[in-house]
């Protein structure tokens, strides 16, 4: 608990008087907290936001170039996402991306080629930039055959049918690789 103390003494007519006002701050504090996470956070997915992933990036290009790794940023879209959220709504939509967001932190659990932090993936390693579009960031890569058997790992989940809400909701995603220092490659 925090609280704020305030201590003042008042003479009125030849009296003093003690004056304490303690304030808890515990409520204040922890709604300071949600509104610094909701600044750098997805409000849908939790997922790390455009913003928070734009600041994070340059210190991650830095660390790849002074551990003279690779990286690689993954880019992807959701096909046919409009088509569901016109047909389905957006309750399905919302649900569909949330499971998204899901299915990508599973896969790079399952993976030794980004950084964590005690919780396991770090915050920052993926956004959601907005609609149906969500950033990867796969850092000190050895070896460029592991961001391909990443992407297909994604490419081949998020291809296959999920159960939402009684509706089966099929969005294989569109997927880009940028790699430090080369060019962009497009996996279809």
């Amino acid at each position: 608990m925090e609280v704020n103390l305030s201590l003042s003494v008042e003479t009125e007519d030849d009296e003093s008087m003690s004056v304490a006002i303690v304030q808890d701050l515990t409520e204040r504090e922890q709604t300071e907290r949600d509104m610094r996470f909701l600044a750098y956070h997805d409000a849908l997915t939790g997922l790390a936001n455009r913003t928070l992933f734009v600041d994070k990036l340059a210190h991650y290009i830095k660390l790849s170039q002074r551990t003279q790794t690779k990286m690689a940023i993954l880019f992807l879209d959701l096909d046919h996402f409009k088509r569901i959220n016109d047909t389905l709504g957006h309750y399905i939509g919302d649900a569909l991306l949330v499971q998204v967001a899901e299915v990508l932190k599973e896969i790079l659990r399952d993976s030794d080629l980004i950084i964590r932090n005690r919780e396991g993936v770090r915050d920052d390693a993926i956004a959601r930039l907005g609609g149906d579009e969500f950033i990867l960031l796969l850092n000190l890569i050895h070896n460029e055959n592991h961001i391909a058997a990443i992407a297909q790992r994604i490419i081949n989940r998020l291809s296959k049918s999920i159960q939402l809400v009684g509706h089966d909701v099929v969005t294989p995603p569109s997927m880009g690789i940028a790699m430090q220092g080369n060019c962009t490659t497009t996996i279809i």
